[in-house]
């Protein structure tokens, strides 16, 4: 709840349900001495009677912040393993897709043009806890969303960013331009093989334009090359 509270996000009740390693008692039905701190922290918010509209949350994201460095201080400014097991068991349910998108569209906050450059050698902060939470998400819950398909392009795209920074200035890398162009064309393809899937996915409210445009982009990003 802490590391999604980071993100400024809520989770869906029943995606913590289904984690095996969660105890929800604890939080459910806390014992009296305890039931005060958990508020401090912690809060339920629901749009209905059913489960299917029941969320937790952190009450603000400084607070989540400051529970995470007090749980795993070694999660640092970017947490995100805490995360991964809910991931792993969305489903195409209605609040699991509103949780998987809106943590993908705070991330991709990352991959503007303006956004701190990704690394080629050691992955920066961003760049491990993005991969990784792409790497999460389901392969069913992809197939239907064009937002997170068209995310993780944009995700590629920035390390291609990367490559044409190694490129242009070789002080800013160790790597050998046959290793960055190795990189690059890799980068390339993926990316081009996320957006064409993200323009086959229909009824969604992401029009085709934005994948359009961030096609064109990358394709003259790689002419430049």
């Amino acid at each position: 709840i802490a590391a999604a509270g980071v993100f400024n996000l809520s989770i869906p009740y029943n995606a913590l349900r289904r984690h095996a390693g969660l105890y929800l008692p604890e939080i459910e039905s806390p014992r009296a001495d305890i039931h005060r701190t958990i508020e401090t922290f912690v809060e339920w918010r629901h749009q209905g009677t059913n489960l299917q509209a029941w969320y937790l949350r952190a009450r603000h994201p400084l607070v989540a912040r400051l529970l995470c460095r007090a749980i795993d201080p070694i999660e640092g400014d970017v947490p995100f393993r805490p995360i991964l097991g809910i991931l792993s068991e969305l489903t195409t349910k209605p609040d699991d897709m509103w949780f998987a998108e809106t943590l993908v569209f705070r991330i991709g906050r990352n991959f503007r043009s303006g956004s701190p450059a990704f690394s080629l050698e050691s992955d920066t902060p961003v760049q491990r806890a993005s991969r990784e939470i792409f790497e999460a998400i389901p392969s069913q819950v992809k197939d239907v969303s064009r937002p997170i398909s068209h995310h993780e392009a944009r995700y590629h795209i920035h390390v291609i960013h990367a490559c044409l920074e190694g490129l242009d200035n070789e002080r800013s890398t160790t790597l050998s331009r046959n290793q960055i162009q190795g990189i690059l064309d890799e980068e390339v393809l993926r990316s081009g093989e996320w957006l064409e899937r993200a323009l086959k996915i229909r009824g969604s409210l992401e029009p085709e334009s934005n994948i359009c445009n961030t096609y064109a982009r990358l394709k003259f990003a790689y002419a430049n090359s």
